[in-house]
């Protein structure tokens, strides 16, 4: 899986879990573009789809896009 992130000038911090656990982060607050990525290899039942937390002070800007896999 791969996100592509655009934080701004303003810092901010970009958290996914998957099933609960944590599979990407930034660390931390961080500024300006970057991308994560993680192994996803769903077994049968298993949930399709994943949390993406984004947190940051007041007046934040930020995007991202999240690339799921075919």
């Amino acid at each position: 899986m791969l996100i592509d992130y655009e934080m701004q000038a303003v810092p901010d911090r970009l958290d996914c879990y998957y099933k609960g656990v944590l599979v990407a982060t930034t660390g931390g607050p961080v500024s300006n573009a970057g991308t994560l990525t993680w192994d996803y290899a769903p077994g049968p039942g298993d949930p399709q789809w994943c949390l993406v937390v984004v947190t940051g002070p007041l007046g934040t800007a930020w995007q991202y896009t999240l690339y799921c896999p075919a």
